[in-house]
């Protein structure tokens, strides 16, 4: 089964707003019939369709109707009896299209192609290591799973962010670091969470992971396709979905990423991490700030939400 409908892009929707959603933007590959679809007031959609337990749903986003390369798995649903709500981490964008797969628990899919099916990584014994929209080894450089003392591909829920990183001081939210590798490639673009520790004398970094947990050339760090970055929890920030409490994320040193790797980029993090609620957003650094200016219009148009400082002062 699957599901193909038209997102547009609602602030605050209003009972007119969800009537011409039903009249003209939902439109089916097979049977509408059986789908229905909203805009929450968080900006998130709202998918719902028939399920079962027997069965599971990959949502799909797809930001140019008229190019199926810009498609990306946005999250995964497991099924249940009767009728089931799907969304996203992210807001609905403007003109993109949703498809929903529907996968048989029998025959599951291998949604992110890293060799792995979607059931067998749901269910891995650390959470940390289900990572189906991810397709990042589960292995750190000495051949070992990645643990939350030292990485991890997914962050499911808010209580492993915060045992992955570590907390600023008290009241004031948390801080973590990341990599996203083969960043400029939409099919092998993938996350690695790195374990941070403010009570370590060696206080670990990019550097020092990548070279002893990665076990990779530093040389490799610097190249073009990976991305390195920190992002920080500030639980006092009003956030995109007018929710208290923002996730914020830079990239460090002189990165300054090109429009469409940081669109991708960012579709990356908020699969890895489904508890989010469109309260993640980019913070461009101050090399970076120049050339969010010159691209401020895409930015604008897309579903990346952008912080500047002064937004969290």
């Amino acid at each position: 089964m699957d599901h193909r409908l038209a997102a547009t892009r609602v602030l605050k929707p209003t009972v007119a707003a969800f009537a011409l959603l039903a009249a003209g933007a939902v439109r089916a590959q097979t049977d509408t019939a059986e789908v229905s679809f909203s805009v929450g007031d968080d900006d998130r959609v709202r998918i719902e369709v028939p399920s079962s337990t027997d069965r599971y749903h990959v949502l799909y986003y797809q930001s140019d109707p008229q190019n199926a390369a810009t498609e990306r798995a946005v999250a995964i649903h497991m099924g249940k009896a009767g009728q089931l709500e799907l969304s996203e981490p992210m807001r609905v964008g403007s003109g993109g299209v949703y498809r929903v797969a529907t996968y048989s628990t029998a025959a599951p899919a291998d949604t992110d192609r890293d060799g792995t099916d979607d059931l067998a990584e749901l269910a891995r014994g650390g959470v940390q290591l289900r990572a189906p929209l991810n397709p990042a080894s589960t292995l750190d450089g000495d051949g070992n799973a990645f643990t939350l003392s030292r990485g991890a591909l997914a962050v499911p829920d808010f209580a492993t962010f915060q045992e992955l990183s570590e907390s600023r001081s008290a009241g004031s939210g948390y801080d973590a670091k990341f990599f996203i590798l083969d960043a400029h490639d939409p099919k092998k673009a993938h996350l690695i969470f790195m374990a941070i520790d403010y009570d370590r004398v060696d206080l670990i970094n990019h550097w020092t992971f990548w070279t002893e947990v990665l076990k990779r050339p530093l040389r490799l760090l610097f190249d073009e396709s990976v991305l390195r970055g920190d992002f920080s929890y500030h639980p006092g920030v009003l956030s995109p979905a007018d929710t208290i409490g923002t996730f914020v994320y830079e990239y460090t040193l002189a990165y300054k990423p090109a429009f469409k790797q940081a669109a991708l980029a960012h579709e990356v993090l908020t699969a890895s991490m489904p508890f989010l609620r469109n309260n993640l957003v980019y913070k461009p650094s101050y090399v970076a700030v120049d050339r969010y200016n010159e691209e401020k219009a895409l930015y604008d148009a897309s579903r990346i939400p952008v912080y500047l400082r002064t937004d969290l002062s």
